[in-house]
């Protein structure tokens, strides 16, 4: 029993080692590694022999006491600034190295200050010493095993969620969100969350196949056919997202706005077209980057800051009543004189009184159903004069 409670007060005197470290380290804004070097080895074991009188001093004190004494300078390491959630006291910290300085002595049968030394100089103590990763937290066999191997290791759970790789910054970011959801999801759904977000984090995005530009095309030019447009709206989709392509170096995932901004300017310097035409061609490229946003492919639309090209409104002349008489005289046709007047009262479009067929008129009704544009539907109501030509 009396060993034991021997080997209890060493521990304690270990871990107010440890913890008067940490204090240390914070208040005068150093590495870890560098105080336990500027403290030297004979100081640590001072520190460690007197722990339990030290202990009943203010910490505070004791630590400058030592800063004095050891001349520990100022340095810019301030990892209790830099962290972004729960800040863990000295007094945590100091419990996370005493655990694995005590393994250490014992597994390689050394001093527990030359143990001390030697985990404070190792890779692991900048790891235990980010306040933004998970590793200070973590089961203790888990950082014995790392330190072993002098890298962190898979854990169980990582295999599991079958990631074949040392554990990096990924997993840290993934930790930053469980840290935030811990006061929403009890322990069972933090756990599955973790695996979700580790499965698809783990991506490995050497394996991910870049899709060629062509084939992003042909897929919005597919969706363009299924909403309804036209061949001919098809057609002008293609012409003009394939001069912009050819124009671009990269993918258009990477594509700026400021290079589709210089690609219009040059288009309309070099081509001279009116802004009219330059305002159809941002329409059509800005459709086809709204498509890939809402198909996932990009971030963000580039076209968002480019908004419509202003145009003058131009008032087409009408033709004149005379003229309109002119027109009807020099018919020689009855159809022709029906044509006439079928465009003149109704404002039809050319195409869409050429595709009109005899069941599109109903007299009785005195209306006609044209096809426009889109293959909308309109309905025009005739006047008597033309219902009798």
């Amino acid at each position: 029993m009396v060993g034991l409670g021997r080997e209890d007060k060493k521990d304690n005197d270990l871990f107010y080692t440890c913890s008067l470290i940490d204090y240390i380290s914070r208040k005068t804004k150093n590495i870890r590694a560098d105080v336990v070097n500027q403290l030297g080895r004979k100081r640590l074991e001072k520190i460690y022999d007197l722990a339990d009188v030290y202990h009943c001093d203010n910490i505070d004190q004791v630590s400058e006491d030592f800063i004095a004494e050891a001349h520990i300078p100022t340095g810019r390491f301030d990892n209790v600034k830099e962290c972004k959630y729960s800040i863990p006291s000295h007094w945590d910290i100091g419990k996370v190295y005493k655990r694995l300085i005590k393994q250490v002595a014992a597994s390689e049968k050394i001093e527990v200050v030359d143990a001390l030394i030697k985990v404070y100089n190792s890779f692991i103590s900048e790891k235990i010493d980010d306040y933004n990763s998970s590793v200070y937290y973590e089961n203790p066999s888990y950082i014995y095993e790392s330190y072993r191997e002098n890298k962190m290791l898979i854990k169980q759970w990582l295999k599991d969620a079958g990631i074949k790789r040392e554990y990096t910054s990924m997993e840290e970011k993934v930790v930053k969100i469980l840290n935030e959801m811990s006061e929403y999801l009890s322990i069972a759904q933090m756990k599955k969350l973790q695996e979700v977000m580790l499965k698809v984090c783990a991506e490995n995005e050497a394996d991910k196949v870049e899709i060629p530009n062509k084939d992003f095309l042909e897929m919005f030019l597919d969706a363009k056919k299924i909403e309804g447009c036209s061949e001919r709206t098809l057609q002008y989709y293609r012409v003009t997202v394939e001069h912009l392509l050819s124009q671009m170096g990269n993918s258009v995932r990477k594509v700026t706005t400021e290079e589709i901004r210089t690609y219009l300017a040059d288009y309309q310097k070099n081509s001279n077209c009116s802004n009219v035409t330059i305002d159809n061609i941002r329409r059509n490229i800005s459709s086809f980057f709204s498509w890939l946003e809402e198909e996932d492919y990009i971030l963000k639309s580039p076209m968002r800051r480019i908004h419509k090209i202003k145009t003058k409104t131009v008032v087409k002349n009408t033709i004149s009543d005379e003229s309109i008489e002119k027109l009807r005289d020099h018919c020689t046709e009855i159809r022709d004189l029906a044509i006439i007047d079928l465009l003149y009262s109704t404002g039809i479009r050319v195409g869409e009184l050429v595709n009109l067929n005899i069941d599109d008129i109903d007299l009785e009704g005195r209306e006609c159903i044209v096809y426009g544009k889109g293959d909308k539907e309109r309905r025009y109501i005739l006047t008597p004069r033309q219902r009798y030509i």
